[in-house]
C-alpha cells in the first residue's frame, strides 16, 4: 500500500501493548490489555480499519467503502439483469468468506439490497427474482 516505515513503526507503538479500562461517572474498572482490535472512537480507527480491510475489494463487484461501511453495486442493461444479480450475490458470497476468514463478524441485520431503475426498467423488472 505504500505506507513509509516509520508510519508503520508508529502504528505499532500506537496499537501495541496498550491498555484501556471503562468508567462510569467517577467508578473505573481495572485495566486490561486489549488482544486486538483498535480503540473504539479514535482518530485512525477509521483509517486502520480501511487498510486491515482494503483487500477485501479485490473480487467484487464495483464498491465503496467508508470506515467499516461496504457498498458493492453493479450497472446493467435490462436485458443483463440476471447477470448483475448473480454478480451481487457472488460478491456477498465472497465477502462473507473474507469476514469469516478474518475473523469478524458482519452484521446481517444491516445487510440491504436496492434495486433503482428507470421507469423502462421498472416494467422489465416486475416479474423478476432479485437478490437471493
Amino acid at each position: 500500500m505504500g505506507v513509509p516505515r516509520q508510519f508503520l513503526h508508529w502504528i505499532m507503538n500506537y496499537s501495541v501493548d496498550r491498555q484501556q479500562y471503562v468508567q462510569i461517572d467517577d467508578k473505573r474498572s481495572e485495566k486490561l490489555t486489549p488482544q486486538f482490535g483498535v480503540p473504539k472512537g479514535s482518530i485512525l480507527g477509521p483509517v486502520l480499519f480501511s487498510v486491515y480491510v482494503a483487500d477485501q475489494l479485490e473480487s467484487m463487484c464495483n464498491s465503496h467503502q467508508y470506515a467499516d461501511d461496504t457498498t458493492i453495486y453493479t450497472s446493467v442493461k435490462p436485458t443483463e439483469l440476471q447477470q448483475g444479480i448473480e454478480r451481487i450475490n457472488s460478491s456477498l458470497k465472497t465477502l462473507v468468506v473474507w469476514y469469516e476468514q478474518s475473523k469478524l463478524a458482519l452484521q446481517n441485520d444491516k445487510i440491504e439490497a436496492m434495486l433503482i431503475t428507470t421507469p423502462q426498467m421498472a416494467s422489465y423488472t416486475t416479474s423478476k427474482t432479485l437478490i437471493t
